[in-house]
């Protein structure tokens, strides 16, 4: 299932990207950062069936982005040269490896909060709040493709769940439901819904006036 999925992915992300080039308009750049944005969104949800494999391949990820985000959001780290650079590089590769695998290891339930509707939209939120350089039309291309790439893992994972075959012959080989609004745990969900609320404001806050400007492409 996971081989079919990520070969699903693939393809997924590239429709996303030559529709954003093709029907959108949007520069050939930002629709490969969709694609790209798309894809690994459709991982996230893994963290939590396979933390080890999945964990490492997104905290490899963050460790290339985190840099790129404290440069841009803390413009003064590159005062320091090549060596803050680094050290930035590499306190970045190893938070990621240590303290995130950890945590995806230890605190995260197996199709928990992350198979959830409400991660999806948190993850929605984030990737909105991350492109602050870019027009609205832009950020929302973009935070689109992760909320598109986080909802097609679970409904691929839905599909699958149903199991029809075995409940018939009476195997009942049904797993845990993916396409849900709470967590393994009334914790989980609380702290779940927190962020969710917290961030969905900050993004209502922001693209509401700026929906009124926008102009979408001709």
């Amino acid at each position: 299932m996971t081989k079919t999925r990520s070969t699903s992915s693939y393809f997924f992300s590239l429709a996303y990207t030559l529709m954003g080039y093709f029907l959108l308009r949007l520069p050939g750049e930002l629709c490969l950062l969709g694609g790209v944005i798309l894809f690994i969104a459709a991982l996230l949800p893994d963290i939590d069936s396979d933390p080890q494999v999945a964990g490492q391949e997104v905290a490899l990820i963050l460790s290339a982005i985190i840099p790129l985000v404290a440069l841009e959001f803390f413009p003064s780290l590159n005062n320091g040269g090549v060596s803050r650079l680094a050290l930035i590089v590499v306190m970045s590769y190893l938070l990621t490896k240590v303290i995130f695998v950890q945590f995806a290891t230890s605190f995260v339930a197996y199709r928990g909060i992350l198979h959830s509707i409400p991660a999806a939209i948190i993850t929605f939120d984030l990737t909105y709040l991350l492109f602050k350089d870019l027009d609205t039309f832009q950020r929302l291309y973009i935070s689109v493709a992760a909320l598109v790439g986080f909802l097609f893992h679970l409904l691929l994972e839905a599909y699958n769940n149903l199991d029809m075959v075995n409940q018939a012959l009476g195997k009942g080989g049904k797993d845990k439901p993916v396409m849900k609004l709470t967590g393994a745990t009334k914790q989980s969900t609380m702290a779940a819904y927190v962020i969710l609320c917290g961030l969905s404001y900050v993004v209502f806050q922001d693209l509401f006036p700026a929906l009124e400007k926008m102009k979408f492409p001709d």
